[in-house]
């Protein structure tokens, strides 16, 4: 854990955004309010209540975000939460606590010491994390961790399932601000586990598919991430998994397959953009497009380029990447579909096609083989 998350993590992982939450008309018994991270129940001892109009949580439901050791110095009522980077302390009755990185916190009401367990107002950590915390009529309490927050939770709900077998899923292995490392695969039987760090993009989950990619006659675990995307640029990560024996399956990209089956030149001829595409593999095709009205002073590439935008898919027990292929920044004309199979190093495109072509291109070719 870095220096930043550290501090964060040490008292402030539960950022309260109450000022936008009704207060409570009046105080909730304990046993009315159910704690929740990130929608799973909490694992920490200890209910969360309401003193007055302050909500209280208690300090071990840290442990949901980050690991420590806990001493508690029963003379004292002090309790010191020991990370990598340091220690914090909190000390019964006081409205000052120590954070790692940070020092000396003022909060905005006394730590409690109540039935056995160490409480802190969850209000004041809105102001060092990007977490929220939210309450309903019900009584729940839903910590949503956000984007700095670090998860040490054993997972219990998978981010993405199978939809050809719902007994496939992924469970990330830890959540660290705004990416996930580690990933727990489970499927016949078995929990595997693999070492991918991915971004986290909650509004673009992976997804998972269980087919037999590579045609050896068992089906393989694929997933595919989002890793970037933004203005002209849309980019996937695939990975392949033979259940069987929990290896992992190279998987050529399509930038990289391009060099290999995609040959092309861009010339611009006056007022008209000539393309010559030389499509090779199991299905060679070659192709000349022209664009009328080009732009006479942009900067045209002098061969398609891939890999700004990127999609995976599994179709008919085939692994398919769909790379857009364009002609100068940002400028797609159309896609190139790459299908794979597998070859002596893994899962190889054996064809492509293009798909999907702008309306400002007109097409010439011709369908007999072309040579390498």
């Amino acid at each position: 854990m870095n220096k930043k998350l550290a501090a964060g993590a040490a008292i402030l992982l539960m950022s309260a955004i109450l000022a936008c939450t009704p207060a409570p008309q009046q105080v909730q018994a304990a046993d009315q309010i159910e704690l929740l991270v990130d929608g799973e129940a909490a694992k920490a001892a200890g209910q969360p209540f309401y003193k007055g109009k302050t909500l209280y949580i208690p300090i071990r439901v840290l442990g949901e975000f980050y690991p420590y050791t806990f001493h508690w110095d029963n003379k004292r009522k002090i309790a010191t939460l020991k990370s990598s980077d340091g220690a914090s302390v909190f000390k019964a009755g006081s409205k000052l606590a120590t954070a790692v990185g940070m020092g000396e916190v003022v909060l905005s009401g006394p730590v409690l010491l109540k039935n056995g367990h160490l409480y802190f107002p969850a209000y004041d950590l809105n102001t060092f994390t990007g977490a929220e915390l939210v309450t309903d009529t019900s009584g729940r309490v839903d910590i949503r961790s956000g984007s700095m927050s670090t998860s040490v939770r054993v997972p219990t709900e998978p981010i993405a399932v199978a939809e050809e077998n719902p007994k496939v899923k992924l469970y990330p292995a830890l959540k660290d601000g705004d990416k996930y490392r580690g990933f727990i695969l489970e499927a016949e039987g078995k929990r595997l586990r693999y070492n991918w760090e991915i971004p986290r993009f909650p509004n673009r989950p992976p997804q998972l598919f269980y087919a037999d990619v590579n045609g050896d006659g068992k089906p393989e675990a694929v997933a595919v991430f989002v890793t970037g995307y933004g203005t002209g640029v849309y980019v996937q990560e695939v990975h392949v998994v033979s259940v069987k024996d929990g290896k992992e399956i190279k998987v050529t990209p399509p930038e990289t397959a391009a060099e290999e089956l995609v040959a092309s030149s861009i010339q611009l001829e006056g007022s008209e953009l000539r393309i010559d595409l030389n499509l090779r593999g199991k299905s060679p095709k070659k192709l000349q497009l022209r664009m009328s009205d080009a732009f006479p002073d942009y900067s045209y590439r002098t061969e398609i380029g891939f890999g700004g935008v990127t999609y995976y898919r599994v179709e008919g027990n085939k692994l398919i990447a769909s790379s857009a292929g364009d002609i100068g920044f940002a400028y797609y004309i159309g896609d190139f579909e790459f299908t794979y199979a597998n070859g002596p190093d893994g899962l190889r495109p054996e064809s492509v096609k293009l798909k999907n072509l702008i309306d400002e291109i007109s097409v010439e070719g011709q369908d007999k083989p072309a040579g390498k």
